[in-house]
């Protein structure tokens, strides 16, 4: 370029390039001006096109491991960003990923199908317009969702009448709306357990058709289901069964009845009520005791009852009483000892003679209970002047006999001779 003054400026339109200006093919064509401005002003331009070229190949980077997660859906998409490893390009660099001999895209999806064939190749490739580069990632697929349902609530239930136990309604005891739901497996296995206070075990589901209820015995039961997929993910349901007996014990006690005392002493053996003459029913059993206990001793009187009580408790707490009323009978006759006979002379000057004698020596099984009464009482050859309750009587000539008896508070008596008295003058 010349000018005859001289060339003053001389402009372009663009002068730098960059990424920017090229397409997407990587290649772009910029028209560009020039403009001269010579001293005094004047100025001209011509214009040119300037071809630009990318021919910088992207460097590319991969993870070269990774696994993927079925979700509930039994779906996963994998994204280029999760594949890319920090890929970079002089200008615009667009990823995808493609199965090997596949077709680019910038997701690929997996599902339940992928599982048999897992591991797979996927490449991921990388372009700017014009160039083009690739690397290759390792992609497991795995299934680790376990399979769900409903939380199942506890039961607490009481026991049905008359039974150690309640029937459960499968309604609350299986999985509702059928088995456990999986991501890939249609039909989860299922194993459960009954442990505690009912035991048991089976497959499925744990009230089978044409059943409608399960029988759990009184206490508490732990149920745990266990459900497991085609992949090995297991998951465990469990709740507790809890049965209450609140029913009393039925207890049955017979008429009341006599016993005897013994004839040692005023003591009679309690008898074994609970074995010869209780009934008892409860729906769980029932333990029966009685007091005073069978085979002991207590202290009685005669024709004075006294009480049994027998009890009955089942493992529940539940309780029921009755009595018995027992009468105790003294069958027992009293002891007499007497000594000799008495011979006396009258007393001078006086036809009679005023006897002194000394009671017997008494014993009765009752203490107490022995009652004595000395009578004097005619002879066929004398008569009775006085009988003194001191022991003494006056009599006439001849003699008298006396009789002893002797009587318990139990009716018993025994009468005896205990003195032939004989005057003589």
């Amino acid at each position: 370029m010349i000018d005859a003054c001289g060339i003053a400026t001389k402009t372009l339109s663009q002068s730098d390039f960059s990424c920017a200006d090229l397409g997407l093919t990587g290649t772009a064509t910029i028209l560009v001006t020039m403009t001269v401005t010579d001293v005094n002003g004047n100025s001209n331009t011509c214009k040119t096109d300037v071809n630009l070229f990318d021919v910088t190949t992207p460097d590319m980077s991969c993870n070269t491991s990774i696994s993927v997660q079925l979700d509930g859906t039994g779906a996963y998409d994998l994204t280029t960003t999760e594949v890319d490893n920090g890929s970079t390009d002089e200008c615009n660099l667009a990823l995808s990923l493609d199965w090997i001999n596949g077709d680019p895209t910038n997701a690929i999806s997996f599902d339940c199908n992928d599982l048999a064939g897992s591991p797979y190749s996927i490449t991921l490739t990388g372009t700017d317009g014009a160039n083009m580069a690739s690397c290759v990632a390792t992609v497991s697929v795995t299934d680790m969702m376990a399979p769900f349902a409903v939380t199942f609530a506890d039961i607490n239930q009481t026991a049905d009448a008359g039974e150690c136990g309640a029937e459960i309604s499968g309604t609350s005891l299986n999985f509702p709306f059928g088995l456990p739901n999986d991501n890939c497996t249609a039909n989860p296995s299922v194993n459960w357990t009954i442990s505690g206070a009912t035991t048991d075990a089976g497959t499925d589901n744990i009230v089978q058709l044409p059943s409608t209820t399960y029988f759990f015995n009184t206490g508490v039961s732990f149920v745990d289901y266990t459900a497991q997929d085609d992949a090995g993910n297991i998951e465990s349901y469990s709740f507790f069964v809890t049965i209450t007996d609140d029913e009393d014990p039925v207890l049955a006690c017979a008429p009341g009845f006599s016993v005897t005392i013994s004839d040692t002493d005023c003591e009679a053996t309690v008898p074994d009520v609970v074995s010869a003459f209780t009934t008892a029913t409860d729906n769980c059993g029932v333990t029966i005791t009685q007091n005073p206990m069978a085979g002991s001793t207590v202290g009685v009187t005669h024709n004075m009852p006294f009480t049994i009580t027998v009890t009955g408790v089942d493992a529940a707490g539940n309780m029921a009483a009755c009595e018995y009323s027992i009468t105790p009978l003294d069958v027992t006759y009293p002891s007499i000892t007497c000594t000799d006979d008495i011979v006396v002379n009258n007393d001078e000057g006086i036809c009679g003679e005023i006897v002194v004698y000394n009671l017997p020596i008494t014993a009765d099984n009752c203490p107490g209970d022995d009652c004595f009464q000395a009578n004097a009482l005619n002879a066929d050859w004398g008569t009775i002047v006085t009988n003194g309750g001191d022991g003494s009587v006056v009599v006439g000539p001849s003699g008298f006999n006396v009789t002893l008896t002797g009587s318990n508070n139990g009716g018993s008596s025994e009468s005896i001779l205990f003195y032939n008295v004989l005057i003589f003058k």
